[in-house]
């Protein structure tokens, strides 16, 4: 029986950066479809706050292992001068990165968003309406950050993953699509949020 092969230090930080982009993807995932259940029944109750909370300590997780293996990508780039396969262009030149870069950059700024802003506001709610709470006056900045949240953490994913991506297309063309599907998403996620919210204020009111 043979021995098992070592891990390379490259393999390591593409075996933690699956890690922590899932561990983002999941959360942000189960948070958002979590709130929108709460906003359906109209209040948000012990049990589902602690869900949120478990999934928004996750998210951290992954995002601070994905920026440390992340990091660790760009050092071992420019350390061992790798190139692309049949050329002299270096891997560090791809545009996806840089894209990628920068839509980790903005989860960065929402998760603050999130952990200094809402999570209170959804503390602060628990075992009442929600309509006679902090959420309605700032359900937009809410929704609003949930759907970037959602958006940026799979196309962060998506892009690292899409290896057609590799060169293809500059980084700014990469951002402009991913500025119009989070825009996309922040419309729909605002008006189908308010519309339950208001659907659920209805009902328990009769």
């Amino acid at each position: 029986m043979g021995t098992l092969p070592s891990l390379d230090f490259y393999t390591i930080l593409v075996i933690l950066h699956l890690i922590g982009m899932s561990f983002g993807v999941v959360g942000a995932s189960v948070s958002d479809m979590l709130f929108f259940k709460a906003i359906k029944d109209g209040i948000i109750d012990k049990q589902e706050f602690g869900i949120f909370q478990f999934f928004g300590r996750l998210i951290w997780v992954g995002l601070s292992i994905a920026i440390v293996s992340g990091i660790g990508f760009l050092v071992w780039y420019i350390a061992q001068d790798i190139t692309v396969a049949g050329s002299d262009v270096e891997k560090i030149e791809n545009p996806k990165i840089w894209a990628k870069v920068t839509i980790v950059a903005i989860i960065t700024l929402n998760g603050l968003v999130l952990h200094r802003k809402i999570l209170p506001l959804l503390r602060d709610s628990v075992g009442k309406p929600l309509v006679k709470t902090g959420i309605t006056r700032h359900l937009t900045l809410v929704l609003t950050s949930g759907a970037v949240s959602i958006t940026s953490w799979w196309s962060a994913f998506i892009i690292g993953a899409w290896s057609g991506l590799n060169f293809s297309l500059s980084s700014w063309a990469i951002l402009v699509l991913y500025a119009v599907i989070v825009c996309s998403t922040i419309g729909v996620a605002n008006v189908i949020g308010r519309r339950h919210l208001l659907r659920s204020h209805r009902n328990n009111k009769t």
